[in-house]
């Protein structure tokens, strides 16, 4: 296996079981409007940006909310979700602890705002563990547009090409990859039904971090 310049990861579903809570913090959000999605429609959520998803879910429900309106609401009740019941993924603590010891620069790219990432990598304990952190709202294209994946390498002083992306969601893997980075896919219980390009697929965090080991 190549060694790689610098690991930028994606955060929901990669480094936090926050999946499953998203999906049910839809269907709260949802059901005060008197509408409810099939159980698979919070699926073509995962990896966007909020205003993207905002936008969906207003001309899919028919909600009689604006964008910002939409994302305001939805955007809370995921915070609040997360913060009170979302766990790290299995490895993902490991992984960046062996990562820092081993000198190796690490980021986060995430389509969530800042105020959520800054409350996760607080919850967790991982606030002085990356070099950077690049959110959504902070590039001009989200996935799977490159923009993040490529501002995160930027900042970090590598190039995004001599980079691994962890990404657990298709779009996320299609902006890795169009960042010209190697790719793996990590899928979760919410993704791993889902259609990702033809990338090396891992069952999870732990089996990368073998990987990393047995080469470094």
């Amino acid at each position: 296996m190549k060694q790689f310049d610098a690991i930028l990861f994606d955060c929901d579903g990669v480094l936090v079981d926050s999946e499953p809570v998203s999906m049910r913090a839809l269907d709260v959000f949802l059901a005060r409007y008197g509408k409810q999605a099939e159980p698979a429609w919070g699926h073509r959520m995962v990896g966007r940006r909020a205003y993207d998803n905002a936008q969906m879910m207003i001309e899919s429900f028919d909600l009689p909310l604006s964008i910002e309106q939409t994302i305001a609401e939805h955007r809370q009740l995921i915070f609040e979700l997360v913060e009170r019941e979302a766990k790290a993924m299995p490895y993902a603590d490991q992984i960046i602890r062996w990562l820092n010891q081993q000198q190796i620069p690490i980021a986060v790219a995430t389509s969530s705002p800042r105020p959520y990432l800054t409350m996760v990598l607080q919850k967790f304990g991982w606030h002085d563990c990356f070099g950077a952190t690049v959110t959504g709202e902070e590039v001009a294209n989200g996935k799977p547009a490159p923009d993040i994946f490529l501002r995160a390498a930027e900042l970090l002083g590598v190039a995004a090409k001599a980079s691994l992306v962890l990404e657990d969601a298709p779009h996320g893997v299609q902006a890795g990859l169009a960042a010209e980075a190697t790719v793996y896919a990590v899928p979760n219980s919410v993704t791993k039904y889902l259609e990702f390009p033809p990338v090396a697929k891992y069952a999870s965090l732990a089996e990368v971090l073998a990987e990393l080991q047995a080469n470094s």
